[in-house]
């Protein structure tokens, strides 16, 4: 079945945008996360960001009512 004109030009134009996109979202540079402290689970000092410079940090925000 032969595709018509529009539709071919609709994915080459689709196509098109991606790549552009993709390629000026990398070009940014990464900006630091701010420091903040937060209360340590139990007793014990307050947890601070710039302590765990340089390690992995994953950070799970969520809310119930």
């Amino acid at each position: 079945m032969p595709k018509s004109p529009r539709t071919v030009l609709g994915l080459v134009a689709a196509l098109t945008l991606s790549a552009v996109l993709a390629a000026s979202v990398g070009a940014q540079a990464p900006k630091p996360a701010p420091d903040f402290d937060l209360p340590a689970l139990g007793s014990g000092p307050n947890v601070r960001l710039s302590t765990l410079k340089g390690t992995p940090v994953v950070l799970l925000f969520w809310a119930a009512h």
